[in-house]
């Protein structure tokens, strides 16, 4: 029997009918053992939550949910509209039909897509069962549907697997890659071509059994599992051993035009092109399609009247990142404040702040983070012009940084805001491992529905980044001073534009 796992929906904004799906009673959850695979082993999600499940236990499709290909993108001859896709036997079959209807439709097959984009910091998997035949590809995969897609934004592939039957070996051969196709308007590969950038490895594995394919997908980290079993972070590559950190590699000489806007490179040290990534909207995809290859043939008999099995589709996120509970709440700071937890800048860690403003005209308001002896650790000042400066070792202002913000009135006068700060620390000291400071601010009303803003590394000494960073303003420096004050102040001399303070290891604790 299938493994019935009920789900609950928190922060991913998914509205999850009942056709598909039902609500938890309990919160916590993580998959089971399951008697169709004893491949791998089980990755251990017991810190997570399951936010999201689809398990297709349903008569039809829920459309609410998903979305399919339009039926006249054809590609490989092939359309794939919602005519191929069914739910039946408590399973989302992506149906493969020989039909011949024109010069350029001789099949067609299943293509859908999660209407709603992924946010950051979930675990997502899908059980299924690969179509029985060689020469069709069957895909579990990320793509970005949200416009605008663009030379600098939301054009990026993530292959968590696409799986075809090697009939060399009768095994599948799963591919598991990333795809930037930002690059491609630029990029050169060796013979000249435009290219994207993009590496993979391939995964054998028995093709006649469901498996767990399986992505953490992180702010800036991404890592690829099959059964349980960790196959993948990206960094590694034998064909481009340099391409994660360089951009270096399927395109020999890598001399982008959106080297700033798209990567946030501005000269820095640290810089990483990170495989790419810049925080580009995805959407998670199941699709199949004739596609055959030497090792794979297509075989027109046997590929038709095949499906794609899919058992479930589940989302997890870990539960400290849904703790709404915040380590130190106050209605109104004094202007000293003894937080209820220290924080340690040497340790691994994402440390959150938030208060309620109020900036009055020609009012300058700071909040200092200081250790126990009374040292400054960072700093968030709201000007008087309302832009926002903030930093570690030294201060950047979102008047000169260039990113989408630059010179904009963030806080306006007179308006209830809520201004968030972030600290990434890191426990090492390499390259990479600098802490950043990081601030945003949105107005109060709309605080307790927001999303993280996306988090990207990659800024310069004085807070020039991409245009896809979130944050309104960031800085970097080595630091492993522990955080136990806070200190607010105001040009004006009292501390009536502040209003309610939280701190906590979670953007929720400090927002919602």
């Amino acid at each position: 029997m299938k493994l019935k796992v009920l789900f609950l929906i928190a922060t991913l904004h998914f509205t999850v009918l009942a056709s598909c799906a039902r609500e938890a009673s309990d919160t916590t959850a993580g998959p089971a053992p399951d008697n169709r695979s004893d491949e791998g082993t089980t990755i251990d999600l017991s810190g997570y939550r399951l936010i999201f499940a689809d398990e297709f236990d349903g008569k039809r499709m829920n459309w609410d949910l998903w979305a399919a290909d339009d039926p006249n993108n054809i590609k490989h001859e092939t359309s794939r509209g919602p005519e191929a896709v069914e739910v039946r036997d408590g399973e989302l079959r992506l149906n493969v039909r020989k039909v011949n209807r024109s010069e350029k439709v001789k099949w067609i097959a299943g293509y859908v897509y999660l209407k709603e984009p992924l946010e950051h910091n979930v675990y997502i998997e899908c059980r299924f069962r690969s179509g029985q035949c060689s020469g069709v590809n069957n895909a579990f995969w990320l793509a970005c549907k949200t416009p605008p897609n663009t030379t600098w934004c939301n054009k990026y592939e993530v292959d968590i697997v696409e799986a075809r039957k090697d009939v060399r070996s009768g095994l599948g051969n799963g591919h598991l890659a990333y795809h930037d196709w930002k690059t491609y308007p630029y990029a050169l590969d060796k013979n000249g071509n435009k290219c994207d950038i993009a590496a993979g490895i391939t995964v054998k594995h028995s093709f006649e059994d469901y498996h767990i394919w399986g992505l953490w997908y992180g702010e800036n980290e991404m890592i690829y599992y099959l059964d349980g079993q960790e196959m993948w972070r990206r960094q590694t590559s034998s064909s481009y051993p340099d391409q994660y950190y360089t951009g270096v590699g399927k395109a020999p000489v890598w001399n982008p035009l959106e080297e700033q806007r798209a990567y946030g490179k501005y000269g820095q040290d640290d810089w990483n092109y990170m495989a790419g990534y810049n925080g580009d909207l995805m959407h998670i995809i199941l699709a199949n399609i004739p596609w055959g290859s030497s090792w794979s043939p297509l075989v027109d008999e046997e590929a038709d009247g095949t499906w794609m099995a899919v058992d479930y589709v589940r989302i997890y996120k870990p539960e400290m990142l849904l703790d709404s509970t915040p380590d130190t709440d106050l209605a109104q700071p004094t202007a000293e404040v003894t937080l209820d937890r220290t924080y340690s800048l040497a340790d691994e860690d994402r440390i959150y702040f938030s208060t309620e403003i109020t900036r009055k005209a020609g009012e300058e308001l700071t909040l200092t983070f200081v250790q126990a002896d009374g040292s400054p650790v960072g700093k968030v000042i709201v000007d008087t012009e309302g832009s926002l400066l903030t930093g570690i070792t030294k201060l950047t202002s979102s008047k000169v940084a260039a990113s989408l913000v630059q010179g904009k009135q963030l806080v306006p006068e007179n308006e209830k805001m809520l201004l968030v700060c972030r600290i990434t620390a890191k426990s090492g000291h390499g390259k990479f491992d600098k802490d950043a400071i990081s601030v945003w601010c949105t107005p109060i009303a709309e605080a307790d529905t927001a999303r993280e803003p996306y988090f990207y590394p990659n800024f310069d000494e004085n807070g020039s980044t991409s245009a896809t960073q979130g944050w309104y303003i960031n800085q970097k420096g080595f630091s492993d001073e522990i955080i136990s004050r806070v200190l607010f102040s105001s040009t004006r001399g009292e501390l009536s534009s502040f209003g309610r303070f939280r701190s906590g290891h979670n953007f929720i604790c400090v927002t919602h």
